[in-house]
């Protein structure tokens, strides 16, 4: 636990940190001594705190159970950290005597997710922008993605996004066909 670079906290009943390994100045910039004493509700982000509390009242009512939940925590520079949590309710275990909180930074992770969502999104607009037919080939489906200029231009029913790559070659010239298709 000294070591790991996961976070692992131990909350008692009432959601009061008992525990903090020293990872958490890693993920929070917060030294584990400041968390001891502190509610866990008070690093939670407004947002995430409805379904955060749902989660803890849940494990209570179950002596053994465990749940996960990705959730924004505070960091001590004001921002905002994405974390994979799993919690297990060990209050019934005399070993322990709390729920365990194992949590991993994935904060990049989701940083990355919603860029590559916004770029998609971007790119989702301008097909619908431009009168020109816009397609893209996925290798791995041996699909055909249309935008609705597919209808616009040729007449093709609306709604009609994805097609077998087959299904658009033999629309093609059959005297282009060949090299087009290669």
């Amino acid at each position: 636990i000294e070591h790991a670079t996961d976070t692992i906290s131990l909350c008692d009943a009432d959601g009061y940190i008992t525990y903090a390994s020293p990872s958490h100045l890693a993920a929070l910039g917060i030294r584990p001594a400041e968390l001891l004493g502190m509610r866990l509700r008070d690093l939670v982000h407004p947002e995430d705190l409805g379904r955060t509390q749902l989660l803890f009242g849940a494990l209570l009512e179950q002596p053994g159970a465990s749940a996960a939940i990705d959730v924004r925590l505070r960091h001590r520079g004001g921002g905002w950290r994405w974390l994979d949590v799993v919690a297990t309710n060990l209050l019934g275990d005399p070993a322990v005597a709390a729920i365990v909180f194992n949590s991993r930074d994935v904060t990049d992770r989701r940083l990355a997710e919603a860029a590559v969502a916004e770029s998609a999104e971007r790119a989702r607009l301008v097909a619908r922008a431009t009168n020109d037919a816009v397609w893209d080939y996925h290798v791995g489906t041996g699909r055909v993605e249309w935008n609705d200029a597919l209808a616009t231009l040729w007449g093709y029913p609306e709604g009609l996004t994805q097609t077998p790559v087959a299904w658009w070659a033999e629309r093609l010239h059959p005297d282009d066909r060949a090299r087009v298709t290669a």
